[in-house]
């Protein structure tokens, strides 16, 4: 079954209407409206999961789904997974699913398909490790729903929504009684559309963006709005000791507008109507039944209720309520982190989420590309405890690979961040990290298994201070190897989540809750750093702030730490010349807070300087790159230019940066250029004026040029030559291409050196009026390693007077591993041997 697909541009409702659907968030998952018929109705469905996948990484947090065809193993593939529990019993007669084309890269041609595999979530999705835990869903009996091809024409309806019409799918799928659906978004191969395939890139909203993929239905309604609610299922979410607390929790029924809960003394008496109310979570419906007695057991049933009836009653929840200890008996209590997550270093890695995960990755890597694990643990429960007898942390190792690592368990002060929002760029501040143990996750050690550390002297120091939030930092490479394997570990997301067990002597009281007393301890135009006594009562604080002219109070993302029975909050997001005032809630173990006093806190005002070292970095002809010294808290720069030192200057650009390219100049004249710093109100005065002369010439002589085998072809020199005296010199990027600028017309020589290669000269190069384009000039020869311009013993003999060091020798020559493996040994020789007795030669 082949839908149609039409494209449609944004238009001004539309986009309002997407912008509140994206504002309401999952409670919008369903939004049915009547139509002018009673009997029909519409849908607005958004899905429940979402990813894409590229082989065994998944990527469930980013706001873009991605769809790539690749014939290496390379291929992105993208899920959608839609609840259709609300049209069970009905017709659809119309249905589109709506998704908005952010950007194309290449060419391509992306196909949207109907599976009929329901059974995977969003965080477990992976291409190539299928092990049971993740997998990809099985593509057996797919439906073409319709398909959109792109190209490199810049053609492409990119900024726009395109929509399949998939009614005769859904239909399909309801009347094989499903209640959901499945949407994959794969691009053709070659042997599937030879003529519009291509390995190109297509870029699409997720339901984490703006722009969030629907399904638009009109149904009819069958008689009914849907019936009834389902039957609820319950389950014990948590018995709490002080008071006896009983927490059932449900998930919310489709349709149902209350719940009543009812309970019986089990196998004693009749279920009878509890008072209480409800609590509406993201995961489900919570009651908490607080009338309960120690050692007893309970039974409780839950009924849901709609406009259409009642639901069948749950089945009958058995809770025994164990008998609760007083002062003085020792006990223990497990906690499971509130938040825990990772952070990925590695390239656009860095700007994703990974807070939903099932597994926390932990690596060291000397070269920025760690992987680097949190995990957060709230034990305001124990506020009033001081008597700790044992305290275990557990994790669980699922694997390792490369090697693994010795990972080191760290103690941080920073708790004010959330799984939900740490990224590589946003982490929690490691100052007065302290080790608190370590797991060896090295090759070799029992995968698929509990690890138990001994924590008790850091729970102790933090229960001393009065501190009960906690956080502990996973960071590889504590071997002296500092090996940069990776550590698997199981996140609070999986059944195997870390824990943290505290062995206590029960305390004789609670101390009572009081309000705090801040007062300001520093105030700097970046910085207010607040202070207060410990109150002993208090589980943990929360600051809040209201800048000049705001009415309330409003939460401020600032962690706590304590020292020496004082505790301390730094507000870290102030300006210059601004006053603040704070607010200090202690929070009790129960969650009752109070508000201590107010106080104020005033920023000095701000005086910048004119910014300093105005220069050229490169000089096009018709262009002039510029840069100079960044002023300290300086947040934007005006950059002003005339073809006068003392007046006629124009704003020519604003910029964040200590640097622009000024281009359209005239070639072989001179400017004056000044410069201005701001930050916000605050203004330096203008920098002297600097002269600068463009050349005569504005051609571009470009190309490209590689390393033998290497991935990162950066760093080459190239130098364009007559007679032997250097006319101009750039550098590679990291694909190898290089340009040089401003090149006056004549015969040059082409030449290209980086340590360990063999020069390479070109063939010569004709410039006259127009850009010259070298094209790609092939690669650098591996092995001359002394420089000489030839690969021959003297490269041999240095090879073999570092033959068997490795990468944490303390001699170890990066340039004489010729194959990058971290050591000095045969295989260097053999690469050496490769082009041996080879010398750099005109035209090589």
């Amino acid at each position: 079954m082949n839908g149609s697909v039409t494209m449609r541009s944004r238009s001004r409702w539309l986009y309002c209407g997407l912008a509140i659907l994206f504002l309401l968030g999952s409670l919008l998952s369903y939004a049915p409206a009547r139509t002018e018929a009673a009997e029909r109705l519409t849908a607005t469905i958004v899905p429940t999961e979402d990813t894409f996948a590229y082989r065994d990484s998944n990527q469930s947090a980013s706001p873009t789904l991605v769809s790539r065809y690749n014939g290496g193993g390379y291929e992105r593939v993208s899920y959608l997974k839609f609840d259709l529990s609300n049209l069970a019993g009905m017709t659809v007669e119309h249905a589109t699913f709506k998704v908005y084309l952010i950007r194309t890269e290449g060419m391509g041609d992306v196909g949207a398909f109907g599976l009929t595999d329901n059974d995977w979530s969003d965080d477990t999705v992976h291409l190539t490790n299928e092990d049971g835990t993740f997998r990809r869903p099985s593509e057996e009996g797919r439906t073409l729903l319709g398909r959109y091809a792109f190209n490199t024409s810049g053609t492409n309806a990119v900024g726009a929504w395109i929509e399949y019409d998939i009614a005769a799918y859904l239909n399909e799928r309801l009347q094989d009684g499903e209640t959901a659906a499945t949407v994959m978004l794969k691009n053709f191969s070659y042997a599937e559309s030879s003529a519009t395939a291509g390995q190109g890139f297509a870029y699409f909203g997720s339901s984490e963006s703006a722009n969030r993929p629907t399904i638009e239905a009109v149904y009819s309604e069958g008689g009914t709005a849907g019936g009834p609610p389902a039957k609820p299922t319950v389950v014990l979410a948590g018995i709490e000791p002080s008071p006896p607390t009983i927490t059932l929790k449900w998930a919310a029924a489709a349709r149902a507008a209350h719940y009543t809960v009812s309970r019986s003394v089990y196998e004693e008496g009749a279920f009878v109507a509890l008072d209480g109310a409800l609590r509406s979570m993201e995961d489900g419906v919570y009651f908490d039944d607080s009338t309960v007695q120690s050692d007893r057991v309970y039974g409780y049933k839950v009924t849901a209720y709609s406009e259409d009836g009642s639901s069948a009653e749950s089945d009958v929840l058995v809770v025994t309520v164990p008998p609760f200890l007083g002062p003085g008996d020792e006990t223990s209590a497990s906690f499971a982190p509130t938040d825990d997550a990772y952070i990925n270093q590695a390239n656009e890695n860095a700007y994703l989420n990974f807070g939903n995960r099932q597994e926390m990755i932990v690596r060291h890597n000397a070269a920025f590309w760690k992987r680097v694990g949190y995990a957060k643990f709230d034990l305001g429960a124990l506020v009033g405890v001081t008597d700790v007898r044992k305290a275990t942390l557990r994790l669980y190792l699922r694997d390792v690979q490369s090697g693994g690592s010795m990972v080191g368990l760290y103690a941080i002060r920073d708790n004010a961040w959330s799984e939900a929002d740490i990224t590589a760029f946003d982490v929690p501040s490691e100052e007065g990290k302290e080790l608190i143990g370590s797991v060896n996750a090295l090759a070799g050690v029992p995968t698929n298994a509990w690890y138990e550390i001994d924590v008790t002297p850091y729970i102790r120091q933090r229960f001393a201070n009065h501190e009960r939030e906690l956080t502990i930092m996973l960071l590889g490479g504590l071997d002296a190897q500092r090996s940069q394997g990776y550590a698997y570990f199981g996140t609070k997301e999986s059944p195997n989540g870390p824990g943290l067990t505290i062995d206590y002597v029960i305390p004789d009281r609670v101390p009572p809750l009081e309000p705090p007393a801040p007062a300001v301890l520093e105030a700097t135009g970046t910085n207010v750093t607040l202070g207060w006594p410990v109150v002993a009562g208090a589980a943990k604080y929360r600051v809040y702030r209201k800048s000049e002219g705001e009415a309330q109070f409003a939460p401020l993302h600032a962690g706590t730490y304590v020292e020496n029975g004082t505790v301390y909050a730094n507000d870290a997001s102030v300006e210059f010349g601004t006053s603040y005032e704070y607010r200090v809630d202690a929070i009790g173990p129960g969650g009752d807070a109070l508000s201590g006093q107010p106080v104020l806190a005033s920023t000095p005002p701000l005086e910048l300087a004119a910014p300093m070292g105005l220069r050229e970095t490169l000089n096009k002809g018709d262009a002039l790159a510029l840069a100079w010294e960044a002023v300290p808290f300086a947040t934007s720069y005006e950059l002003y230019r005339s073809l006068q030192p003392e007046d006629g200057y124009a704003l020519v650009a604003e910029v964040a940066e200590t640097a622009f390219e000024d281009e359209g100049l005239a070639l072989d004249a001179r400017y004056y250029y000044r410069l201005k710093a701001k930050r916000g109100r605050y203004e330096s005065p203008l920098s002297e004026a600097v002269a600068m002369r463009t050349e005569r010439y504005a051609t571009t002589v470009f190309g490209r040029v590689a390393l033998e085998g290497a991935a990162d072809h950066g760093g080459i020199v190239v130098r364009l030559s007559v007679d032997g005296l250097e006319a101009k010199r750039a550098v590679t990027d990291a694909a190898g291409n290089f340009a040089l600028y401003a090149v006056p017309p004549g015969a040059y020589e082409l030449a290209f050196t980086k340590a360990a290669y063999l020069k390479r000269i070109s063939a010569d190069v004709t410039v006259e009026q127009a850009d010259v384009d070298v094209g790609s000039l092939g690669e650098l020869k591996l092995g001359d390693l002394n420089g000489d311009d030839r690969i021959d013993l003297s490269d041999l003999r240095l090879i073999a007077a570092a033959y068997g060091n490795r990468s944490s020798s303390v001699d170890f020559n990066p340039l004489l591993d010729l194959n990058r493996d971290g050591r000095i040994d045969r295989a260097d020789v053999d690469r050496l041997l490769v082009h041996y007795g080879a010398a750099t030669g005109r035209g090589d």
